[in-house]
């Protein structure tokens, strides 16, 4: 086979080179290289920059799909590459592109310029992967994630579905497709001991009527009770992009003249919004904006918790995440 022939990405390997995008005048290759290259690196030859003023990182994909093949003798790593869209390095960070992933979008997160590069270099060699690189932490820094930033506006009267679609929003794309093997080991463990020994514990639980059922239920509840002070502290800590609000009036109008004082009492977006209401389970959640010009869609299905946040990270614009939706609906 020879060495420009196409071939798959898993018939690839690894990847050790990376493409970094400039899309505005206020950062120029020079100053960017630097950072862009690992302390450890001999040369920067693993750094290609490319300046693109004013494209957006959706006219980028397509770019970077055009421009980089995959040849066995290929280097640039198709799938991954960087944004720099301001001069803001270290707070606003740069936009880390990653394409064609698990969930089975194009996605994107957003951090540090240093940060960025090292997790670009570590899913390379797969050392990492993107459910890992998607997780929120501590040191994420708000101008770069939009920690419970977007209210969610229960208007629906059944408090169980509206915390359904809740969850569901937050978790977004997380989830999808992936296979929580520890449980699914725990399941053939359980399996296996049930086939085995199950004579032997009904024989044990006849003998133990002195007290130890009550332990054993105990013990049991302690563990309820722990699993719930985790749960607890999860929801109040920065693990999601959404927090829920119900209003007093229950009424599209009633929000939308509301949302900007309250938002802006409680540090969250003044301008974007998400509603859960009677058309959820038909049409999907209402994504509205009430500036600079109010408009609003629907999106159904986990890729609607990710809209606002891709927004905000600018790795789709207002207009882009129309379209966007209007493909899928």
């Amino acid at each position: 086979m020879a060495d420009d022939e196409p071939i798959s990405f898993d018939e690839h390997g690894d990847f050790d080179e990376f493409r970094a995008y400039i899309t505005t005048p206020d950062v120029t290759a020079e100053q960017l290289r630097p950072r862009l290259v690992h302390p450890e690196a001999d040369d920067d030859d693993a750094v290609h920059i490319e300046i693109h003023i004013g494209k957006t990182a959706q006219e980028l994909i397509q770019h970077h799909r055009d421009t980089t093949p995959i040849t066995r003798n290929s280097k640039i790593h198709p799938r991954l590459f960087i944004v720099v869209d301001t001069n803001d390095l270290d707070n606003r960070g740069v936009l880390l592109v990653a394409l064609d992933e698990y969930h089975g979008f194009n996605d994107a997160v957003r951090g540090p310029i240093e940060d960025k590069r090292d997790e670009l270099m570590s899913l390379s060699i797969s050392n990492d992967d993107w459910y890992t690189a998607r997780q929120i932490s501590d040191e994420d820094k708000p101008e770069a994630v939009p920690k419970k930033y977007f209210v969610v506006y229960n208007l629906l009267s059944d408090q169980e579905a509206f915390d359904e679609a809740f969850e569901k929003l937050n978790n977004g794309l997380s989830e999808v497709n992936v296979r929580d093997d520890e449980n699914d080991e725990n399941m053939e463990t359980d399996g296996d001991s049930g086939n085995e020994e199950g004579e032997g514990d009904d024989d044990t639980n006849e003998q133990d009527d002195n007290g130890g059922d009550d332990e054993w239920e105990d013990e049991e509840e302690n563990e309820d009770e722990e699993m719930d002070e985790e749960e607890d502290e999860d929801e109040e800590g920065w693990d999601h992009y959404y927090k829920a609000f119900k209003p007093e009036v229950q009424t599209l109008s009633n929000v939308k003249d509301t949302h900007r004082n309250r938002a802006t009492e409680n540090n969250q977006d003044p301008n974007m919004f998400a509603i859960i209401d009677a058309e959820y389970e038909s049409q999907g959640t209402l994504i509205m904006r009430v500036s600079p010009e109010e408009d609003s869609f629907r999106c159904k299905g986990h890729v609607s918790g990710e809209i606002l946040r891709w927004i905000f990270i600018n790795f789709m614009s207002w207009e882009e995440a129309k379209a966007f939706v209007a493909r899928l609906n």
